[in-house]
C-alpha cells in the first residue's frame, strides 16, 4: 500500500476520534474553558512520544509504515499539537536550546498573528 493510503487511514481515525473525545469532555465538563481540545492535545503528546519511541525501540523493521499510519496519519488528524510538543522536545534535548526557544515562540506568537490576520481577512472578505 502507498504511504499516501496509511496517512489517510490513520487522519481519518484520528480526526473521529478527536472529534468524539473533545465533544465528550465538552459535554460534561463545559465549554468555559476549550476542556475538549487541552485534554486531547495532552492525550496527543502523550501517544506521540510513546509511538515514537515504539516504533523506534521495538519495530524499527516497520518503522516507516507505522510512523505514516500512526503519526502523520493518526496523531496528525488526532492533534498537530503532538508533533509541535516532540518536534520542540527534541529540540531541547539535543541541546539546541536558542532553536528550541524560538521554535516555541515564532510557532505560538506566529499563529496566534496569522489566526488574527485570517479572521480580519475573512471578515472583509464576507
Amino acid at each position: 500500500m502507498k504511504p499516501i493510503l496509511y496517512v489517510f487511514i490513520g487522519s481519518a481515525m484520528g480526526g473521529v476520534l478527536r472529534y468524539g473525545l473533545a465533544n465528550f469532555f465538552y459535554y460534561h465538563l463545559g465549554r468555559s474553558f476549550p476542556w475538549g481540545t487541552l485534554i486531547v492535545n495532552i492525550i496527543g503528546c502523550f501517544l506521540i512520544g510513546l509511538t515514537f519511541t515504539l516504533i523506534v525501540e521495538k519495530f524499527h523493521h516497520h518503522s516507516l509504515l507505522l510512523h505514516n499510519l500512526l503519526i502523520t496519519g493518526f496523531l496528525g488528524g488526532f492533534t498537530t499539537f503532538s508533533a509541535f510538543s516532540f518536534e520542540s522536545f527534541a529540540l531541547f534535548e539535543s541541546m539546541m536550546l536558542l532553536r528550541g526557544f524560538i521554535y516555541l515562540f515564532v510557532s505560538v506568537i506566529g499563529c496566534l498573528i496569522f489566526t488574527a490576520v485570517g479572521v480580519w481577512l475573512g471578515k472583509i472578505i464576507s
